[in-house]
């Protein structure tokens, strides 16, 4: 069904990239619930972290040793780095997952950001692509809402990159530090 969806589309000249993870998405409320995984995932077990002062909750769906999917609720794009991480392969162990279950979801995201240095291709491909949005094939509120996704997507790149930069300048100053007093006591001794 999803092959064919894309099949009709591109009879239309209208071309959307095909990859075989799914994203389903619903309201709750107000809110989006977005189930990040193949199709008929068969699990054995879940295991929630809950913000309950944001109303938030993700939900790793368990399958022996391994995370087969993700229920996301409450988050504005953390469903993009899930998918992301299962195209990359980099899904978290069950017992990590147990582990630190506060911080498997940051985790992923971070990882999914150093992975892509790739994110820098994926920010030019999404500038190129940005020409094919604005054609007749798309409607201006489609338009709109791709370019506030885009200008979203690049500046929390370009803030991920900052924080990364700064980190690397406090660990350089950090050995610098160490260097520096290492060599007075050797100058001492």
């Amino acid at each position: 069904m999803h092959i064919g969806f894309n099949v009709a589309l591109s009879m239309f000249e209208v071309h959307l990239p095909y990859d075989d993870i799914n994203v389903n998405s619903g309201k709750i409320l107000d809110r989006w619930v977005h189930f990040i995984g193949n199709e008929n995932v068969q699990y054995d077990r879940t295991f929630t972290y809950v913000n309950k002062e944001k109303n938030q909750f993700v939900s790793y769906l368990i399958s022996g040793n391994k995370v087969k999917g993700f229920l996301v609720y409450g988050f504005k794009n953390l469903h993009v780095y899930f998918k992301e991480c299962l195209k990359m392969n980099i899904v978290p162990t069950v017992d990590h997952v147990m582990q630190y279950p506060n911080l498997t979801h940051l985790q992923i995201v971070q990882e999914v950001m150093k992975k892509t240095d790739k994110v820098e291709c994926y920010k030019h491909k999404a500038l190129s692509e940005c020409a094919n949005i604005n054609s007749i094939n798309y409607d201006p509120i489609d338009q709109k809402i791709t370019h506030d996704i885009m200008k979203r997507s690049l500046h929390a790149y370009n803030a991920y990159k900052d924080h990364l930069n700064k980190i690397n300048k406090q660990e350089k100053e950090k050995k610098e530090k160490e260097k520096k007093a290492k060599s007075n006591l050797d100058t001492s001794t």
